[in-house]
Parts: structure tokens; sequence; C-alpha cells
């Protein structure tokens, strides 16, 4: 799971064992304490592009969806 709340994103990941990666933009702020009942995340990255970096490629531009369009 990718999300940046660690309040609900990374906890409903974590509480169904997913791993998960914060993502450290919208509701993040690096000041805030860390949620108790959050596990760390098993990457913590400050965007995307960090992630695809680390993940080794396995993210993936996205392509055309099923109409034949590209993401806006």
């Amino acid at each position: 799971m990718i999300g940046d709340r660690r309040d609900t994103d990374l906890l409903g990941a974590a509480r169904l064992g997913m791993r998960t990666a914060l993502v450290r933009s919208g509701r993040f702020r690096p000041e805030d304490p860390w949620p108790p009942e959050v596990p760390p995340a098993d990457y913590d990255v400050a965007d995307l592009d960090e992630l695809r970096q680390r993940l080794g490629g396995l993210l993936v531009q996205p392509g055309p969806n099923r109409r034949g369009r590209r993401p806006a």
C-alpha cells in the first residue's frame, strides 16, 4: 500500500498484513509524532520517484487505460 496518511492508509494496510510505503506529501508533516498504533512503514520516501528507484523499477509509469486514454 502506498499512502501519504499514517493514520488511515498505513494503519489499514498494516492491519491487513500488507507492506507499506509512506510518501511524505499530503497530510504528512515530519514534525508530527508517529502514532504508536501504526507500525513503521516498510518504505519511507519523499515522493513516488524515490519509491520507484528504491524498488528497482517495479513501479512503472501508468499507461493508457482500457479506453486508450492516458491518465491526466
